[in-house]
């Protein structure tokens, strides 16, 4: 049965946001700024497919390292199956990023926009606000990166069906 995210306790709050933040930004950034003051990646930017592949190892070594820490905390179920589709969201950017580029800010806000159906759908419809600003986060974040130059159409799809994949092959195994 899935618990709504609305039972967490104003501590656990902070420790979610505490401990989501630490494996998912904090130590992923400051892996990739020790990369790059060690030549490893040209520039933060990262703009090949190449440059990458050993910042995309180190997120995935964070990422597996906060699924575990959150599946272990006890934390409401919904929230423990997001934090899996991230991992395998990444596992499967790692993948394909062997081959070609591919948007990992897609990636991200389409789990994320899996994420807002799944709890509207199955925990609190009264939060069925959040599903049309999360559609157009998704519609902002494309835009954005089609307008730097940072990604090619096909990438920007590519990172899309990667991220609703991800999410909804973590939803599946926790409905086995």
């Amino acid at each position: 049965m899935l618990a709504s995210p609305f039972l967490f306790t104003a501590f656990s709050k902070k420790m979610v946001i505490i401990l989501v933040a630490y494996h998912t930004f904090f130590m992923p950034f400051i892996a990739i700024l020790i990369m790059r003051k060690l030549d490893l990646i040209a520039s933060l930017n990262m703009d090949t497919h190449k440059e990458r592949i050993i910042p995309l190892i180190a997120t995935i070594v964070f990422y597996v390292w906060g699924f575990l820490a959150i599946k272990k905390s006890g934390y409401p179920m919904i929230f423990t199956w997001f934090m899996l589709g991230t991992v395998i969201s990444i596992l499967l950017a790692f993948v394909i990023n062997v081959f070609t580029k591919i948007s990992l800010h897609m990636i991200a806000i389409a789990g994320l926009l899996i994420y807002v159906t799944m709890l509207v759908l199955y925990t609190n419809p009264t939060i069925n606000w959040w599903l049309p600003i999360a559609i157009i986060a998704v519609g902002l974040v494309a835009t954005s990166r089609l307008f730097l130059k940072a990604h090619t159409p096909r990438q920007i799809s590519l990172g899309i069906f990667v991220g609703v994949i991800a999410q909804v092959l973590a939803l599946a195994y926790w409905f086995k």
